[in-house]
């Protein structure tokens, strides 16, 4: 039932702005030459200029057109139903109502979010910081973190070998050796050395049944190679943590900052709103009665 009048709401807010765009047709184009008019509806008229401004150039010649054709429909169809509409619809008043119910929506949520926007601020370093240290409980991983190397090429590739060996070894020198010289037959390659990936998201790029959330592959200093299909999957794990220990801090801090960043801009917007009321109450706007919500009752 709810879906049925939202989506019912959703159709008469279209009709009420196809009536302000039909309204805006026509000043606009009122005094356009005839030789320039490409249709008309009503009072309404669409304009070559006004096709023209909206296809993008460097199109196709037939792409153009078939979007010529589409833009002309659109406006058509859209005059016509806000004319049939006009005429059938039995509460348009109504219509009118929902129109600004949904505009001071807008107008009031964007607001906000601006206000919030201009005054949140990055979290420093410190911030997240301590968020980590005093609250350990919240930071646990749920799957694995890895650091390493990760390289998929054709086994047939002749220096697969040299590959083999420089991945395995992962130090800073056999990574030059391998960026240098290895990678040219490699189909994927990544170095993710100095930062926590989620175990899954490097697992699931590589054909093989992983039957433990704790394998070699996923400790550090491990290694893992597996051969599907004449491709060769290599894994090179620097560091590890698992499951059910603390997140490092590295990968817990985008975490922190978006929890962070979420509750300043919450603190904002309440202290904004009690602003506003307070303000609204001085300026006799808004006149208290005998039920005043709970955030604003300690205001005088």
């Amino acid at each position: 039932m709810v879906t049925k009048s939202l989506h019912f709401l959703w159709i008469m807010l279209a009709v009420a702005a196809a009536a302000c765009s039909h309204s805006a047709d026509k000043s606009e184009t009122s005094a356009a030459p005839a030789s320039e008019v490409l249709i008309q509806v009503g009072d309404s008229a669409l304009t070559r200029a006004d096709v023209l401004a909206k296809i993008p150039g460097g199109i196709s010649a037939v792409d153009s057109a078939r979007l010529f054709d589409a833009i002309v429909e659109e406006w058509l169809e859209r005059n016509m139903l806000v004319a049939v509409a006009e005429q059938n619809l039995p509460d348009l008043d109504r219509i009118d109502r929902l129109v600004e119910q949904y505009r001071r929506q807008l107008l009031t949520e964007e607001y906000r979010r601006l206000m919030v926007a201009e005054h949140s601020d990055k979290a420093s370093q410190q911030a997240l910081r301590g968020e980590y240290e005093a609250h350990p409980e919240r930071y646990i991983l749920n799957q694995p973190v890895i650091k390493g190397i990760y390289v998929k090429m054709s086994s047939t590739a002749p220096q697969l070998g040299e590959v083999r060996e420089w991945v395995a070894k992962g130090t800073p020198e056999a990574i030059d050796e391998l960026e240098s010289y290895g990678l040219r037959g490699a189909m994927e390659y990544d170095f993710f050395g100095d930062q926590w990936v989620a175990w899954e998201e490097i697992a699931k790029r590589i054909p093989h049944r992983f039957t433990a959330p704790v394998t070699p592959a996923t400790q550090s200093g491990g290694n893992f190679e597996t051969e599907v299909g004449g491709i060769t999957y290599l894994l090179h794990v620097t560091e590890a943590t698992d499951s059910g220990e603390r997140m490092p801090f590295e990968f817990a801090a985008p975490r922190i900052e978006q929890a962070l960043m979420e509750q300043q801009r919450e603190d904002y917007d309440r202290r904004l709103m009690r602003s506003v009321y307070k303000k609204e109450v001085e300026a006799h706007r808004v006149k208290p009665g005998t039920y005043i919500p709970l955030r604003y009752r300690d205001i005088k």
